[in-house]
């Protein structure tokens, strides 16, 4: 339940390893839905609320109304700024349902991005000769430009950057009492920043300042490669002669670690004080749309983005230099093969040298450094020289320009066609407009023939285009709808011609292409879909169009109540703690009740519990398997989603190989669509024990994360042993949303309710929920009976233990029921279990039924009580009879008794026996059949 507003803090341990490297954990932007909103917020005693962009103190000059726009959407952000530690995922989706908010979202951290060696072997300058700038600078032409390294600083007083540093004319000069502007304590030129005479500091630990003297030499190296002085006579030379460096410190000043801070304020600050260009030689895999946002903005304040692709050798995004407008910079070699180290993926726009790049290091040294950190400043140097050779041109037109000019370098790597952009940047080509034809793709409309929006295999998909004629007038354009590398579709309409199409001018194509998935698609397969344009015949550019199909989550709903299942059997969401893949549980209006859900099971012995629930590091555990492709059926009165897992697979499953159950289980889930049962879903799990011997202790069982009330703040988790259910419900609250989680078959029932914000005192799971944590929930009777308001609850009830034989199968029923009253629960309960004596299941489980306890009475009973109980018996046999607790543990033994065909009526005395919950337990060949009942005190 993560909607927690003033009530208490959602802490963070140092476990969460995920969310510390991906998000600042003290801190969150909140979008309102108006600016008037926004300012009428307040801090409160556990967070401090201030702008997330403080754009009063910009002084951004004349500007479009589209950029008017874009700064007003950014005014409505705030930043959320927390005392302690917090879940910046959960605390995001707590303020992202409050009144009058627009979104909220987790703040991505950023790092610096670098590989280094000290042992070259190539030319020091060969960057330069490879992408022809030698003989791009014999055309240059222009005035000078300014170019924002946003990074880690520089070193002001380095032989080959002291001549280059950009000096705000601002903050130069005396003021009126003879003060030098530049240390008089006063912002001269009005823009926000006092005495930034010569840039600015985000990143100091002791706050903003305007001294962004070098942290770390990253920013000094970076620097070089962009704009170092040429024909100095020392040094290196820079890959534009005519760009001033504006210095935007970021990085912290003892350069300890990688991370920056403020590196979206970095950029506005750059934009506002007229950068041509900015590089961004870190980055983060978290998109945001509030950064989103940023970059937009300052696009369209006229300023282009060069930004490093990432340094994970993988095909992901990476931000800024995903985001739109921003030109995405991979990494290649001398020899145009792809650097091992650089990302790749459809949205990278062109490669750049990375690979040993000499350059600039603090006091007046010089050094190798590998990286796209380095091909960034390579690219964004590059796009300087067109700033000023060309300076009517929009940042979008220097960024198409340069990716019209590349040299295709495909060829040298196989695989990765299509991946590292157009090519290898040549400024020499991008300078004399060898080509000057270029378009963009503006906008693409993926929609669904799914009522629900999902693409699944099989799916018909309608796909929309707008596109943009960025720079000279088009007489022929030919554009040829492709496929996805992999996974073939199949494209109606694949071909489209269009003349004369003057520059500037939008031209589309709508309601003309069609595609079908095929029926073998992978599950959550990420199709890119290529499209390429010709001029005159010729290959001009490469596009991409990006969609997830055949997802491996389906929906079950009617106009009561709806659910997500996933084939490896979580409930609510495939992705947590994203959870934007599923529509969770919802019940009438209510929407968003569950955070997290699913099936789990384990064996006493083991310390393992096999589920795909948040483990001791707050990250989605990924111990079962798909075995087949999730599908539904939908039948007159009702439908069912079926699936099949393991947490077994060939070869093992890593390092729990030896602690792997080897259970395979068949789901199927149930949706009703009758008067009295359509409140709720029947979950059938059918264990079956592929091992060679058989299994005894085994517990299968569910856990759910509610979220029934604003915040949690006033739920509880209740456990009832004899109606054998775990209900979720608000405290003191008789109309709003109960939700009752039920054992249906007669097994041991086990339940335990969470305080998910306990820590000290007892079990919780903010701190993550390790394997000992989550095996004590499923196998210990029913040790908590509530938890507590204020505490955000959470809950796990299971069957067992379980004795599976070798090869052979057992199943188990629950269901999940939701009303506005706790007895309407219990008469769901009693629909249901009516229900499944007339209704027949999907698949037949051949199951040892010669033996049944077919009744027990009283129950409860009293203390020092005789019980009678009534045996079934299809055969003439002899059996074990067992009291056990609720941990599974025999209290007494009845002894053995000769059974007769028919009804056996049994007696047994409750001498001896405390309070509490129990099951009187027949014993036949070494499967176990069980009753429950519970001893009261009189």
């Amino acid at each position: 339940m993560k909607k927690l507003i003033f009530i208490f803090i959602l802490l963070i341990s140092s476990s969460l390893i995920f969310a510390q490297e991906m998000y600042h954990t003290n801190a969150i932007y909140v979008k309102y839905t108006d600016s008037k909103e926004a300012k009428l917020q307040s801090s409160s005693s556990q967070y401090t609320i201030t702008p997330a962009f403080d754009l009063r103190r910009y002084n951004l000059g004349k500007r479009s109304r589209t950029a008017d726009s874009l700064l007003y959407e950014l005014g409505k952000v705030q930043k959320l700024t927390f005392n302690e530690q917090i879940d910046p995922v959960k605390m995001a989706k707590l303020f992202a349902n409050r009144p009058n908010v627009e979104y909220a979202e987790p703040i991505p951290k950023s790092y610096i991005i670098a590989n280094e060696t000290n042992d070259p072997d190539l030319n020091q300058l060969y960057h330069l000769y490879l992408i022809k700038a030698f003989d791009a600078w014999n055309l240059m032409t222009g005035d000078t430009v300014l170019i924002g390294i946003v990074d880690t600083g520089i070193d002001f007083d380095h032989e080959d950057l002291k001549n280059q540093v950009w000096y705000n004319p601002g903050e130069q000069g005396k003021d009126e009492f003879g003060n030098d502007k530049s240390t008089n304590g006063i912002d001269d030129d009005s823009n926000g920043f006092v005495d930034d005479w010569r840039g600015w500091d985000f990143g100091s630990e002791s706050g903003f300042d305007n001294d962004p003297s070098y942290g770390g030499d990253h920013g000094v190296h970076v620097s070089g490669i962009a704009a170092a002085q040429v024909n100095n006579s020392v040094g290196v030379a820079g890959v534009s002669p005519l760009a001033k460096i504006l210095p935007v410190k970021i990085g912290p000043d003892f350069g300890l670690d990688n991370s920056v801070y403020n590196e979206f304020d970095g950029l506005l600050y750059a934009a506002m004080m007229g950068a041509d260009v900015i590089n961004c030689s870190w980055g983060s895999t978290g998109f945001s749309q509030s950064n989103a946002l940023v970059v937009k903005a300052v696009t369209e304040l006229g300023t282009l983005i060069v930004s490093a692709a990432g340094n994970n050798n993988r095909n992901q995004t990476f931000y800024p230099a995903s985001y739109d407008g921003v030109l995405s910079v991979a990494s290649s070699a001398d020899d145009d093969v792809r650097s091992g180290f650089s990302n790749y993926n459809t949205r990278v726009d062109i490669s750049a040298p990375g690979t040993f790049i000499y350059s600039t290091v603090p006091n007046n040294k010089y050094d190798y450094k590998s990286g796209t950190s380095m091909a960034s400043p390579v690219a964004a140097g590059a796009a300087a020289v067109l700033r000023s050779q060309f300076p009517d041109y929009t940042a979008q037109q220097i960024k198409s320009l340069i990716i019209v000019n590349t040299d295709n370098i495909d060829e040298l790597n196989p695989g990765f066609e299509g991946l590292v952009g157009s090519g290898r940047l040549n400024l020499y080509k991008a300078i004399t407009k060898e080509n000057n034809i270029a378009i963009n793709l503006k906008e693409e409309i993926v929609t669904s023939d799914n009522p629900f929006g999902i693409i699944n295999a099989g799916s018909k998909l309608k796909l929309d285009l707008v596109f943009e004629n960025v720079l000279d007038d088009i007489e022929n354009l030919q554009l040829l709808i492709g496929n996805d590398k992999y996974v073939k579709v199949n494209v109606d309409n694949t071909v489209f011609n269009f003349q004369n199409i003057p520059s500037g001018e939008l031209f589309s194509i709508k309601d003309n292409i069609e595609i079908t998935i095929p029926e073998e698609t992978p599950e959550n397969y990420s199709f890119n879909i290529q499209i390429t344009a010709f001029h005159n015949g010729e290959r001009l550019q490469d596009f991409y169009v990006s969609f997830i199909a055949n997802p491996s989550y389906l929906n079950l709903q009617n106009d009561e109540i709806a659910m997500t299942v996933t084939s490896a059997g979580n409930h609510g969401y495939n992705d947590f703690s994203e959870n934007v893949q599923g529509i969770g549980f919802q019940f009438k209006d209510a929407t968003d009740l569950m955070f997290e859900g699913g099936f789990m099971m384990t064996q006493k012995e083991k310390v393992y519990v096999a589920d795909g629930i948040r483990n001791r590091s707050s990250v989605k555990d990924k111990d079962l398997f798909s075995l087949e492709k999730i599908n539904r059926k939908d039948f007159g009165s009702y439908s069912v989603i079926n699936s099949r897992f393991t947490d077994k697979v060939e070869g093992g499953i890593g390092n729990f190989d030896s602690l792997a159950l080897g259970i395979e289980v068949k789901s199927e889930t149930y949706l009703f669509k009758e008067d009295g049962l359509r409140n709720s879903i029947l979950l059938r799990y059918i264990l079956h024990n592929q091992n060679s011997f058989d299994m005894d202790s085994i517990y299968a069982g569910l856990f759910y994360d509610w979220d029934i009330s604003e915040g949690g703040q006033n739920d509880v988790i209740v456990m009832d042993s004899v109606d054998r259910t775990g209900y979720a419900m608000i405290v003191d609250d008789n109309d709003t949303p109960v939700i009752g989680v039920h054992l249906h078959s007669e097994m041991p029932f086990n339940g335990y309710a969470i305080d998910n914000a306990a820590f000290q005192e007892e079990m919780g799971i903010y701190d993550g929920f390790s394997e000992a944590e989550k095996q004590m929930t499923m196998t210990s009777g029913i040790p908590r009976l509530s938890s507590r308001p204020n505490k955000d609850g959470s809950m796990v009830i299971s069957a067992g233990p379980l004795f599976i034989p070798a090869g052979k199968k057992t199943e188990v029923l629950f269901s999940i029921n939701a009303s506005n009253y706790e007895a309407d629960i219990r008469e769901n309960v009693r629909k249901l279990d009516e229900k499944l004596k007339s209704f027949e299941l999907q698949s037949k489980v051949e199951i040892n039924r010669t033996i049944s306890i077919e009744k027990l009475y009283p129950s409860p009973v009293a203390i020092n009580k005789t019980v009678e109980a009534y045996i079934s018996s299809q055969t003439l046999t002899e059996v074990e009879m067992k009291i056990y607790d609720c941990r599974g543990r025999v209290i007494v033994d009845l002894g053995t008794k000769r059974l007769i065909i028919g009804y056996n009526p049994i007696e047994f005395s409750t001498a001896g026996l405390s309070q509490g919950a129990y099951y009187f337990g027949v014993v036949k060949d070494g499967e176990l059949f069980s009753y429950p009942f519970t001893v009261i005190n009189e």
